[in-house]
């Protein structure tokens, strides 16, 4: 008799993947897209269950919404759960476009949906409109838009979200913003429009704040109550409820940070590559995805050296690098380590 008692749906599933230990050893991590420097916050522990008041006025203060349309969680990960298991009943269809983020089918494995998967058009570079409107069915509960993707960095105009959202009424538009605060492009002023997108922001990105795990929604009144019903009533700490308010009271350094990485980092990085002769497709976000041969090659010498970097295999463009985009120095320090490799260091598959 077996010992597992998982139902048969999970046991066929795959976790996640994340290296153990990621943040020792010395290695720069730009593998999964967070701030590269830290960004400090003072926790304020208490015995006390956490309160959200404060939290969820100073998000709709941030956001430009009132509190009504506002849910704080415990990351992005959680808020993806939380639609899902709010609105798509098992059996139900959602429309995930590809490549993109992991968690998205996991969740939907986890919730036992049915997952249609539309690709990218061009290159990966445009959200394929038509064929996610060709594939919404009265079973589709669920679209997602994940802008910018994650792992392309591909930007969906607001246009688009708007004809899917004015199209498939019954239907949830959910917009993924994990990295507006890169592309500065956001589907907030149409939630009042459209009562059926909501729009899930995180501060594990541009804050600073993966380690305290938190993310919140943007939805109509309506779904947020809803929503409230299915995530438990503490389910984001105290430290995380702290750290928020201390990043919203002052958002300058997380501007600055933002502006350094996209308008100063980036643009090196990729007239670096451009020199080097490697091809990347073009990026709304903080990291780019590179396509060559040798990636995994490429990502084993940048860990000896002392940076880790994420690989990927997709359809139509083979063996890829995603790089993370940090300040300026750091890329500059990176940009070193890869031109070394790739002018004569790539040996075991050359």
């Amino acid at each position: 008799m077996s010992n597992n008692l998982a139902l048969a749906h999970i046991k066929e599933m795959r976790a996640y993947p994340v290296h153990n230990e990621r943040c020792s050893g010395g290695i720069v991590n730009l593998d999964f897209n967070e701030r590269v420097s830290d960004h400090a916050v003072e926790n304020q522990l208490r015995c006390s269950y956490p309160e959200y008041g404060q939290l969820t006025a100073a998000i709709a203060n941030y956001s430009a919404v009132n509190v009504e349309n506002v849910l704080p969680c415990n990351g992005s990960d959680q808020a993806i759960d939380l639609v899902l298991r709010t609105f798509a009943e098992s059996g139900a269809e959602i429309i995930i476009p590809q490549p993109s983020f992991a968690m998205y089918p996991q969740w939907a494995a986890v919730n036992r949906l049915k997952v249609i998967t539309p690709v990218y058009n061009y290159g990966y570079s445009s959200y394929p409109l038509q064929q996610v409107l060709d594939g919404i069915t009265p079973a589709t509960r669920v679209v997602i838009v994940c802008n910018p993707n994650n792992p392309t960095g591909a930007q969906t105009g607001l246009a688009t979200i708007e004809r899917l959202a004015a199209t498939a009424p019954d239907t949830i538009i959910f917009v993924d913003e994990a990295y507006g605060e890169y592309s500065n492009v956001s589907a907030i002023n149409l939630l009042a429009k459209y009562p059926n997108i909501i729009i899930t922001r995180t501060f594990s990105k541009a804050f600073g704040l993966a380690g305290h795990r938190i993310g919140y929604i943007l939805a109509s009144p309506s779904h947020i109550a809803e929503l409230r019903k299915v995530r438990g009533p503490f389910d984001v700490n105290t430290g995380a409820v702290a750290a928020v308010l201390q990043s919203l009271a002052d958002t300058s350094s997380m501007h600055s940070y933002c502006q350094e990485v996209m308008t100063v980092a980036k643009p090196l990085v990729e007239g670096e590559l451009a020199r080097l002769g490697i091809t990347y497709l073009p990026s709304a976000a903080n990291f780019l995805l590179i396509q060559h041969p040798f990636a995994e090659t490429i990502a084993d010498q940048l860990m000896q050296s002392g940076w880790r970097v994420k690989t990927l295999q997709l359809d139509g463009l083979g063996s890829c690098l995603r790089v993370t985009i940090g300040p300026l120095e750091k890329m500059q320090q990176w940009l070193a380590a890869l031109s070394k490799i790739i002018s004569g260091q790539v040996q075991n598959d050359v």
